[in-house]
């Protein structure tokens, strides 16, 4: 899975802005928060599938559950319509 991701990015030209890369398997809630509490972060983007209603509903939103329960600036990201 790593290895696909790092290939998807360098395709895409996102391989190397002299930022680091964090990739880790796990419940994305999870992941999200220890790694937040591990970096120390003061800000975290998050992108958002934009579902609503009854998808929201039964589905739930890792960017709820990280916007309701982490204690760090949080700037969320709707796809593009």
């Amino acid at each position: 899975m790593t290895k696909e991701l790092i290939t998807f990015l360098d395709a895409n030209g996102l391989g190397d802005y002299g930022q680091s890369k964090h990739i880790e398997e796990g419940a994305p809630f999870e992941v999200i928060s220890s790694t937040v509490k591990q970096l120390g972060s003061d800000l975290l983007v998050i992108g958002t599938h934009g579902r609503s209603g009854i998808a929201k509903m039964f589905l739930g939103s890792v960017a709820e559950e990280v916007l309701r329960s982490l204690d760090v600036g949080i700037l969320t990201v709707p796809p593009t319509r």
